[in-house]
């Protein structure tokens, strides 16, 4: 007959915590790798360095990875380059702010024939911002302190994980604490005067709502 093996509470508890570390870990890295392969990939289709620009690849990751995901959805057929040369034109002009190599991109995805395509995934990359922005605001805080909006899109892949861990898992409030603790350990920024920490607070609290 088998042993069975019985854990505390304490020890449940680092297991879900090391879990959900991993997790935001995992996501945060791939949307940061995807934006350093993006600018990397498309310095040579333009020729223009913008690999300077992989400081940012934090902070905007978490919307690339979704904008990917809906290019791909919806246009099977077009191949890595074209997709990458796409979204970088989407990370320079609304991050960026930088127009030579702005005029670059366009002029290249003109060259392509994807500039239908290219004026589509802005659409939806505004959309997806004021979704996020409406969300914000929600939890109380001003539109003063959202001018790096861009900036926290990091979040936006974030937000279902913390959603199921606050919504279908019973963590109590030091485990809470504890996971708001840790991520912002990893990422670490401030939000217009507001902070991560305080940010994170708030979207936990509207979650228990639900």
């Amino acid at each position: 007959m088998g042993k069975t093996l019985l854990i505390t509470e304490s020890q449940k508890r680092q297991i879900i915590l090391e879990s959900i570390d991993n997790e935001i870990k995992d996501v945060v890295k791939n949307n940061e790798s995807l934006v350093k392969t993006i600018l990397s990939n498309v310095s040579k289709q333009i020729d223009f360095d913008l690999k300077i620009f992989a400081t940012f690849s934090t902070s905007i990751g978490g919307l690339m990875g979704p904008l990917e995901q809906l290019i791909k959805g919806e246009l099977p057929d077009l191949d890595t380059t074209s997709i990458h040369l796409i979204l970088a034109g989407v990370i320079v002009q609304y991050v960026l702010d930088n127009k030579e190599p702005l005029k670059r991109i366009i002029r290249k995805i003109k060259e392509l024939g994807l500039f239908s395509v290219y004026k589509k995934v802005l659409q939806k990359t505004e959309i997806l911002k004021d979704s996020f922005l409406s969300f914000i605001e929600s939890l109380g805080v001003s539109i003063q302190k959202t001018s790096n909006i861009m900036g926290y899109t990091f979040l936006i892949p974030l937000l279902p994980i913390i959603y199921n861990l606050v919504t279908k898992s019973e963590l109590d409030e030091n485990t809470l604490s504890e996971m708001i603790k840790r991520i912002v350990g990893f990422i670490g920024m401030n939000f217009g005067g507001v902070s991560l920490n305080e940010l994170l607070k708030l979207i936990v609290n509207r979650f228990r709502k639900k």
